[in-house]
């Protein structure tokens, strides 16, 4: 038998997703010094 869940997520729920496409950027961020690319 199979089932389907009609309960929906709450908002923090929503805010808690976590997907490999926001994270996959993070290195390339950590590697910017972004002082410098504000001081200009």
């Amino acid at each position: 038998m199979s089932w389907k869940n009609t309960q929906q997520n709450s908002f923090a729920d929503s805010l808690v997703v976590d997907h490999k496409s926001l994270s996959e950027l993070d290195d390339v961020h950590n590697i910017i010094n972004w002082n410098e690319i504000e001081q200009m």
